[in-house]
């Protein structure tokens, strides 16, 4: 069987409905608890989101993904920290598998 590559921010969702069966969720209360979690952010934190959103504000309409990643999300995941011992960036990489 041909092996095809694919870059994630590339592909359009007709491709993936040739390569899987996709079904729409309807249901929403998988996010209740987690919306409903009472956070506190500290003032530091405050302060870095203000200072993001004003950063961005006026462009943040017009960003392509790769600008959006570069300056929104990736400085929201710098700062949380997001690092476990299964977790790498994949920012552009290549999903690559057999399509049966």
């Amino acid at each position: 069987m041909k092996k095809k590559s694919y870059i994630f921010s590339e592909i359009s969702f007709n491709i993936l409905d040739e390569i899987a069966y996709f079904d729409q969720v309807q249901n929403q209360n998988f996010f209740k608890e987690w919306f409903n979690i009472n956070y506190e952010i500290s003032e530091s934190d405050e302060k870095f989101l203000n200072i993001l959103i004003k950063n961005n504000f006026y462009n943040i309409d017009f960003y392509s993904e790769l600008q959006c990643k570069l300056h929104f999300i990736s400085p929201l995941l710098n700062r949380i920290n997001f690092y476990a011992a299964n977790y790498r960036q994949w920012f552009e990489a290549k999903m690559q598998g057999i399509i049966n």
